[in-house]
């Protein structure tokens, strides 16, 4: 779920594309949603996880964001994975349009699990760019610490 865009004023958010990344290597997404979140028809979710991360209009955008206070992608994987890391692709414009705060969660036995969270994270001015260009992709335990 993202919580916060680069700017507090956009009324929108957008990515190119998100990534999962397994033991092996980059993971296939085989669907996506955007649930209360509503997108130009040349613009929808399914952009994210298409693979396209050249062609300028292939992106995700979310006008709902500001009305809502946050957009939500729920991604399903094609098979079962385990998931080691995740990256984001910034779009081709707007630069305050990108997500600099979220929560990563995975779902488990019908409950979520905090897998990761960001806040302010320092999202690329370039654009077309993985936040993560030139280092490891975003990481974390496969299975949270458990409370205390």
């Amino acid at each position: 779920m993202f919580t916060r865009a680069r700017s507090a004023t956009t009324p929108n958010i957008q990515l190119q594309e998100v990534r999962f990344y397994g033991v092996s290597g980059p993971l296939r997404i085989g669907f996506v949603s955007n649930p209360g979140g509503g997108s130009p028809k040349n613009q929808p979710v399914e952009d994210v996880i298409d693979g396209d991360v050249t062609t300028p209009g292939s992106k995700w955008l979310d006008n709902h964001f500001r009305d809502v206070g946050s957009s939500t992608l729920f991604l399903e994987l094609a098979s079962p994975q385990i998931v080691t890391a995740y990256d984001l692709m910034t779009a081709n414009d707007v630069p305050n349009r990108d997500p600099v705060s979220w929560e990563f969660s995975r779902n488990l036995g019908g409950g979520w699990i905090l897998m990761d969270s960001q806040t302010d994270f320092p999202a690329p001015r370039k654009r077309q760019a993985w936040y993560t260009e030139g280092q490891a992709a975003l990481g974390f335990a496969l299975y949270p610490a458990p409370p205390p």
